[in-house]
């Protein structure tokens, strides 16, 4: 899924899911193009368990 839907599915913003990949509490999705990356369900897990 894109950041959009991750964003979406796990109720976290763009922003702050940005913001979780930059600091390392979520593992870098895989690259699609230079500027697009595919996450997972282990990154909207990532997301429930940031956002405690």
């Amino acid at each position: 899924m894109r950041l959009a839907e991750l964003s979406e599915r796990s109720g976290v913003s763009t922003a702050t899911i940005k913001y979780y990949l930059r600091e390392g509490l979520l593992p870098p999705g895989r690259r699609v193009t230079a500027t697009q990356a595919e996450y997972g369900e282990e990154h909207c897990a990532g997301c429930a368990w940031c956002g405690r």
